[in-house]
């Protein structure tokens, strides 16, 4: 019993690294950044769905690239997409 008891923790200590990887703790990685703030949801932002950035009217890329639609920051940010300049819209 003891032999079998050592060859599977040798082996957990060998492929942790690689199942680590292939499946991370996706609670944690979803979870809100302390320190980043949300501003205002309903900012109409450019949602480029190729590069999964978002991009404020204010940026020099809003309504550029293509393909792109319109929607809320809010629905973009529950869609996935991550702000282009690790700013969220004002």
């Amino acid at each position: 019993m003891l032999p079998i008891f050592i060859i599977l923790v040798a082996a957990l200590a060998v492929f942790y690294p690689i199942i680590s990887r292939l499946f991370p703790l996706l609670p944690y990685r979803l979870q809100a950044r302390p320190g980043k703030r949300r501003a205002d949801d309903n900012v109409k932002v450019w949602v480029n769905p190729r590069s999964g950035f978002y991009y404020c009217p204010s940026s020099a890329m809003y309504g550029k690239l293509s393909p792109g639609v319109t929607m809320t920051q809010e629905k973009a940010l529950e869609a996935g997409y991550s702000p282009a300049q690790e700013k969220h819209c004002r």
